[in-house]
């Protein structure tokens, strides 16, 4: 029979657990995020005043309007659209004002769990792994999504 308690071999366990994490950190100073929870799109030939609205399919659906976009998810030409964290994929139908045209992009991508720092806690790596859409073309720039802002991640062609 063993002589440890249960309590006391949950707390060495936990000790050892600990750790290990520790030593996987990538830093135990900086707390900020280091991976992105949005994916830089750089859709070329588009106008973002042409853009009404764009519908995502996150924990439920998400609209982000005109004056969002333009305000909050766009910087020097790229679009910083968010990416839903409970599934491999998301998608967005982005409406244009003329015309009514609605054309929908689907990004596919690789979660993986990383535990940053005791501080930060754990935190999605994201990796794309390929994208569906009705615009003319796409290019997949960097598939391991870092910050590295102004740089787009993606390029779709319009």
């Amino acid at each position: 029979m063993n002589k440890l308690s249960t309590p006391c071999l949950r707390q060495a366990l936990w000790v050892l657990l600990m750790s290990f994490a520790g030593l996987g950190c990538k830093d135990l100073e900086d707390v900020r995020p280091t991976y992105p929870t949005h994916v830089h799109i750089d859709f070329q030939n588009l106008d973002l005043a042409q853009v009404d609205r764009i519908v995502c399919s996150l924990s439920g659906t998400k609209v982000l309007h005109k004056a969002d976009i333009i305000a909050k998810y766009s910087r020097n030409g790229l679009l910083a659209l968010p990416l839903n964290a409970q599934s491999d994929q998301t998608t967005y139908q982005i409406y244009k004002q003329h015309g009514h045209r609605v054309d929908t992009l689907t990004l596919h991508y690789k979660r993986l769990l990383a535990l940053i720092s005791p501080q930060a806690g754990l935190q999605y790596m994201y990796t794309l792994s390929h994208l569906e859409t009705t615009f003319s073309g796409y290019a997949i720039v960097r598939s391991a999504l870092k910050h590295t802002f102004p740089k787009p991640d993606v390029e779709v062609y319009c």
